[in-house]
Order: structure tokens, then C-alpha cells, then sequence
């Protein structure tokens, strides 16, 4: 009899990267289950989308539209549900309880979820991808000897358009430093300063003559591109598919960003990772990677996220202080014991 599973998952698109060690491992587990992933964030299907052995089950979003939903997903008669890691224990689990399925596997803080009768205790000092393993470890009759790298599916078609790009700017023998300097629109409180990316771009582009630097804009990074594109000899990466960006970050050699989704699609690959961290805990939400360097102002108020949010607050000197004269020596010396291996 194969197993019928069902994955819920109302976070983004880095979060789901964070699940797919443990989605690796599931369908390890049981290849021949039917197994559905529910999504409330449309972009999150995206490291998925192109694995063949899943359903995805976007959410209607609207209040009504959960209960059309739960209709739906009962009617299917999961053997299995997991909830990702980072959900509340009440109205994630209260969720999973009204899909009804058999087992309901979800994470559980100071006390267990009575809504889950697979509970696991989440685990403050365990990034988030480890804390998903716990969750999904319940249903494993073995202990995991490694955990498998995260997961982003490039369509193979992306390959022919990325060899033509690197040829069109001759990029063949460059060495890629890719950048991203903002994040979504509801995060831009995140976003280091344009002047202090482009002072580290300044300097790469001084010390190291064979760096091609590449900026990755998105649709709420647009205003940036004409100060980028006056002050440095960068190239701009911009309206192309995430799949093109995923696949242009896996030939680059180094990848540098302040706590962003590409961050995450960066840790699927294998360029060096430099992260800008403000208020959030990097040891929780950091890419998932032993290539990486995690860049902090280091103040008594950080990590602010899980205590008073940085949303309100009005100075952000965990950015403004963090100057590039602090940052570029960082990466410089990381880049040069590269180069003398």
C-alpha cells in the first residue's frame, strides 16, 4: 500500500530551499508515496516546481478559500501530514488536524500540540533546515547519517541560455562575484545600503582585475540599476526568470547579499556565500552551508527579530554602522586565500 503524504507549508520560497534536506529525504524514505505539497506563497513552489514526483497545492488565500481548501485536501485521505518548521502550533496544527490525517507531524514549543499526535520539540539552537530534519526524522526506522545539501530544480533548457549570456559578455574566464543588494518589498528594511555595495564593488574592481562583477535586480530593485550602472563597470542582471538567476548563481565563484531569497538559492550551488545580517539569527536562517561568511555589526541589540522587531525600529545602525571599511577587508582576504590554493 503506498502512502499518501501531504506537506504544509505557508512560508516563502527561502524557507522552502531550508525543506528540501528534509524533502530529500522523504522521498527517499518512501518512493513510491503520493506526496502533496500545500503552499500559501505562490513563490515558494519555485525549488520545487520542476521535481516530478510532487504535487503542488497552491492555497486560495482568502478566509472562505481555507475552508474550500480543507474540503479539498480531505476528500484525498492523507495517510501522513508534515508541517514545516517555523509554523505556530495552534493554527498550523489546528489545520493539519481538520485535513485529518492519520499521522500529523508538526513542531512543538513549550508544550506539546494537541493537534499534532507526532510531536516534535523544536529546537532553539538548530538552524531551520535541521529542525525540519526532526520533524520528518519520526517517521524514519533509521538514523540519518547525512544530511543531503538544499535543493533548487533548474530546467535543463536554462543551460543553452546561460552558456549563450556568458558568451555574449565574455564571461568564460572571469571569475563571477554575483551580488544582491535588496530583498522583497516587505523586508527592504533589511537592505544594506546601494553606496555600500557599490564601495565594495569599487574596491574588487581595483585589487582584482579578472572579477566580473554581476548585480541581480529584481522588480522592486528597478530605481537601483542607473546609480549602479554610473558608478561601478557592473553588469546588471535584470527581468530574467528565477530559473535563468539560479543557474547564473551556480557559475559564480563568490555570492554576496544581506539576508535574501537568493541567498538560499545560492546555498544549492557552490559559490562562496557572504551575508549581511541585521536583525534576524544567523545560526537559524543563514544559508545552509559550510561555504560561507557571516558579516554582523555585532551590537548588543542583535538579533532583534525574535524580540522586538526591526520593523519598528528607527535608526537600523545594525546596517549603517556596519560600514564598508569593516565589510571589504572580509572579503577581500577570503577572495585572495582563494585564489592561493
Amino acid at each position: 500500500m503506498n502512502n499518501k503524504i501531504l506537506i504544509i507549508h505557508t512560508y516563502g520560497m527561502g524557507d522552502m530551499i531550508m525543506f528540501t534536506p528534509a524533502l530529500q529525504l522523504l522521498q527517499k524514505q518512501y518512493p513510491n508515496a503520493q506526496i502533496d505539497i500545500y503552499i500559501t506563497q505562490k513563490n515558494s513552489a519555485l525549488p520545487i516546481f520542476n521535481n516530478t514526483r510532487l504535487k503542488i497545492i497552491y492555497s486560495e488565500k482568502k478566509f472562505l478559500g481555507l475552508f474550500h481548501d480543507i474540503v479539498k485536501l480531505r476528500k484525498t485521505k492523507y495517510d501522513i501530514s508534515i508541517t514545516t518548521s517555523g509554523g505556530s502550533s495552534f493554527k498550523h496544527g489546528l489545520f493539519a488536524f481538520f485535513v485529518g490525517a492519520k499521522k500529523r507531524l508538526g513542531e512543538s514549543y513549550s508544550h506539546s500540540s494537541i493537534f499534532y499526535n507526532v510531536n516534535t520539540n523544536y529546537k532553539e539552537p538548530l538552524h531551520r533546515v535541521e529542525n525540519n530534519i526532526e520533524i520528518v526524522k519520526k517517521l524514519f526506522n533509521k538514523p540519518i547519517s547525512k544530511i543531503p545539501k538544499p535543493l533548487f530544480l533548474i530546467p535543463k533548457s536554462m543551460e543553452h541560455d546561460i552558456k549563450t549570456f556568458l558568451h555574449q559578455h565574455n564571461l568564460k574566464n572571469k571569475i563571477l562575484f554575483g551580488i544582491h543588494p535588496g530583498n522583497n518589498k516587505t523586508s527592504s528594511f533589511r537592505r544594506w545600503p546601494i553606496q555600500y555595495y557599490i564601495k565594495i564593488v569599487q574596491q574588487l574592481q581595483q585589487d582584482f582585475k579578472n572579477i566580473q562583477c554581476l548585480f541581480f535586480l529584481g522588480p522592486d530593485e528597478k530605481e537601483l540599476e542607473k546609480i549602479i550602472s554610473q558608478q561601478t563597470h557592473s553588469l546588471i542582471v535584470k527581468e530574467k526568470s528565477i530559473y535563468f538567476v539560479a543557474k547564473l548563481i551556480e557559475h559564480c565563484s563568490f555570492f554576496f547579499n544581506s539576508d535574501s531569497g537568493l541567498g538560499h538559492v545560492a546555498s544549492c550551488f557552490s559559490p562562496h556565500i557572504f551575508t549581511i545580517f541585521s536583525d534576524a539569527l544567523p545560526y537559524k536562517i543563514s544559508p545552509y552551508t559550510e561555504n560561507k561568511t557571516i558579516i554582523s555589526a555585532n551590537l548588543p541589540c542583535q538579533p532583534c527579530y525574535y524580540k522586538n522587531h526591526s520593523k519598528g525600529c528607527n535608526n537600523m545602525k545594525c546596517l549603517w554602522t556596519l560600514s564598508p571599511e569593516k565589510v571589504y577587508p572580509i572579503i577581500k582576504n577570503k577572495i585572495k586565500g582563494e585564489y592561493e590554493k
